[in-house]
């Protein structure tokens, strides 16, 4: 279990909190034992389970709280009642890795997946147990065009998993609701692949949005724009010099159905979780924490690491 994943992964953040992604960053050459510690040790309800493909040997790792303790087939896995699931990631330096875990109870056990199939089974998994007061979450982002996990990926999306990329608000009951009637009126899932290589492809930057007059209804629906860092910064302290609250709980950044596949980035978040962990009083404590995970919610068009996009949302003075 000690040797280097052979399959390189960096997924999106979305569902982790500022000191999750602190933990995760400070492991170098991480071990199970000291990725069990640190996860454990973190007492956070936005738990995270490593999944490192281990030289494509299939391990499925489960622990509780004082130590991992099994490993079980995928089909074990799956006949266990943990009906939805996170999917997200963070680049361990030499290491990259797939994280999962239960949504519905933080004392559930962690969870490794660790290969293409078994990620694809997972998906498939989760789609199967959607309920409507529980959507999962899944993302995976910038997986290495070589991988065999993004050729298994590409080959399969488009006709094995249809998933909608939801133009939701992020704020407020109204969110919820559209979400509901979402699911209810079975438009919940469709995907469409795009793959663009030229710069003609990249349509104007984020600056030229801002000078949009309706913030509230920034629609990128028929958009395909990969958002330079300083872009996203500069959003980011327009977005937070709007001081009006009600203006703040309108504003709807509506995301494409259309999801760019640029040097193999794949994004899906269909979640209401994320509308849970947003749907709080807006002021100036948790603004950039919320803006935070609402650009990495566009992150397949973001020029920019997660780790330059926390330093510069962390720099922002409110």
């Amino acid at each position: 279990m000690d040797s280097v994943p052979s399959t390189f992964i960096e997924a999106s953040c979305v569902t982790m909190g500022r000191q999750s992604i602190n933990d995760l960053h400070n492991l170098r050459n991480p071990r199970w034992s000291r990725i069990g510690e640190n996860v454990r040790n973190r007492r956070s309800d936005w738990g995270l389970i490593m999944a490192i493909d281990y030289d494509d040997k299939l391990q499925f790792l489960f622990h509780n709280s004082d130590e991992i303790d099994k490993v079980v087939s995928f089909e074990e896995f799956l006949k266990t009642d943990r009906r939805f699931f996170r999917i997200g990631g963070v680049d361990l330096d030499d290491i990259d890795d797939v994280l999962v875990q239960p949504t519905n109870g933080s004392d559930l056990p962690w969870t490794a997946l660790d290969t293409p199939a078994k990620i694809l089974g997972l998906m498939d998994f989760m789609i199967s147990r959607l309920d409507y007061g529980n959507l999962p979450y899944l993302a995976i982002a910038e997986i290495h065009e070589k991988s065999k996990i993004h050729e298994i990926l590409i080959e399969t999306l488009s006709s094995k998993i249809d998933l909608t990329f939801l133009k939701m608000p992020f704020f407020g009951d109204e969110s919820v609701k559209f979400v509901q009637e979402q699911i209810r009126s079975d438009k919940l899932w469709e995907l469409k692949l795009l793959d663009f290589e030229n710069e003609e492809d990249i349509l104007p930057d984020l600056n030229d949005l801002l000078s949009q007059s309706q913030l509230e209804a920034l629609d990128l629906s028929e958009s395909n724009i990969v958002f330079e860092k300083d872009s996203v910064l500069a959003f980011l302290n327009h977005w937070l010099s709007c001081s009006n609250e009600t203006r703040l709980q309108n504003l709807a950044i509506k995301i494409s159905s259309e999801i760019p596949l640029a040097c193999g980035k794949v994004l899906f978040c269909p979640s209401q979780n994320q509308i849970r962990y947003l749907d709080i009083n807006v002021g100036p404590g948790n603004l950039v924490e919320i803006f935070f995970h609402a650009c990495v919610y566009l992150s397949c068009r973001i020029k920019a690491t997660y780790g330059e996009l926390r330093e510069a949302t962390t720099e922002l003075q409110i």
